[in-house]
């Protein structure tokens, strides 16, 4: 394997005139099975955790005026039920513009710095969110809120689709998106002993935010130092790692991209139109759809429904979050039993069937055609708009 040494963002220094393997055409890459495994445990050891954090405090941020809304918060700012419903949806509106107009940045910022700069932006105004004292105030805090957040999701999707191929991908996505239940465990215990505070003239609920917003921003300030931009700029692998880190996704791509790494890839329209007009997207945001609309409304509006008076406040907040460590140990193992491997063959889903496991009946899973890691060469040049 050729040597390489790393300079500036990724650029390397060729050190000898063979090829270094990414530079190969996919067709001649060969990847040792034990190094492949090598990288992936590492890559799971020094990025997956830090996106648990990040979705895990994400969600607590979002969710936690549900729990403020029964300390007090409709009581302090004269919200009725509708100006309550009206500050959670504005959350939402900058959330779905920004949420692709973000990955652009993350692309050029570096997503090591760019998804730790996004939560330290959100726990600052979920902080402030706890010193508002009018409607319009919490309306505006919501709305930065939302527009912090927006292209997280979407963010730390695209940023392993950088370091794991496909058939790895999905199960490091269920990890990280168990925090998004999980959140409600911790939220609602958290908020049952902020809720105690009375100091220098807040009380109760403004406590919630304070503390929430504050843990959000030291932990985003921590993950900067620590969360690569992209395998070849990751510090925990060494440099015939990060070699074969960058060739195995050429590898996974199967020639879909003629790039040899991915601080060479750019932006393209033709890519933007097969994703949207591919129905395999629109069937699976409707089905997203179905999936986060009870994650929100238990996280929303749980706490204030199972809590009708002060008296039974806390037992109807731990109620709120006793059935997510009950129900947690399922996710990982429906993840891992639906995450495809590499012997699958992965291409266009001809079928939808159902598959039932011992934690039971999980999402459909896709019968898929023959064409290995990808789509084929007529599909691709078909739909690449050339």
């Amino acid at each position: 394997m050729a040597e390489e040494k790393v300079l500036n963002g990724g650029h390397h220094e060729e050190l000898k005139e063979k090829e270094l393997p990414y530079e190969l055409p996919y067709e001649a890459i060969e990847i040792d099975p034990a190094l492949d495994r090598r990288i992936t445990r590492k890559f799971d050891t020094h990025v997956v955790p830090w996106l648990f954090g990040l979705w895990l405090l994400a969600f607590i941020d979002r969710s936690n005026i549900g729990n403020a809304r029964i300390d007090g918060l409709n009581t302090d700012l004269k919200l009725d039920g509708d100006k309550f419903n009206i500050a959670l949806t504005v959350f939402y509106v900058p959330y779905i513009l920004i949420d692709v107009p973000s990955n652009w940045a993350l692309k050029y910022v570096g997503a090591g710095y760019y998804l730790p700069g996004l939560l330290i932006g959100w726990g600052i105004v979920s902080t402030c969110l706890g010193a508002v004292k009018t409607y319009g105030g919490l309306i505006a805090a919501r709305f930065f809120l939302g527009l912090c957040e927006g292209g997280l999701l979407g963010g730390m999707v695209l940023y392993l689709s950088m370091f794991y191929r496909r058939h790895d991908l999905l199960f490091r996505l269920g990890l990280f998106y168990c925090a998004a239940p999980l959140s409600g465990a911790f939220g609602g215990l958290l908020a049952t002993g902020l809720a105690e505070i009375h100091f220098h003239g807040y009380n109760r609920w403004p406590w919630i935010f304070f503390v929430e917003g504050a843990i959000s921003v030291l932990f985003g300030i921590l993950t900067i130092f620590f969360l690569p931009h992209t395998p070849m700029q990751a510090k925990c692998l060494t440099e015939e790692e990060r070699v074969a880190a960058v060739a195995r996704m050429k590898l996974d791509a199967h020639g879909a991209s003629n790039k040899s790494n991915v601080e060479s890839e750019h932006f393209a329209w033709p890519w933007v139109r097969m994703a949207v007009l591919n129905w395999n997207t629109v069937l699976l945001s409707l089905n997203f759809f179905a999936i986060i609309t009870p994650i929100y409304s238990f996280s929303l509006f749980l706490p204030p429904v199972v809590t009708p008076s002060p008296m039974i406040k806390v037992e109807g907040r731990g109620l709120s979050s006793r059935f997510v460590p009950a129900v947690h140990p399922v996710f990982p193992r429906t993840y891992w039993d639906n995450a495809p491997s590499p012997d699958r063959t992965v291409k266009e889903p001809v079928a939808p069937v159902k598959r039932h496991y011992p934690a039971g009946p999980t999402a459909s899973n896709w019968v898929y055609r023959s064409e290995p890691y990808g789509y084929s060469d007529h599909w691709r040049q078909d739909h690449s708009g050339k």
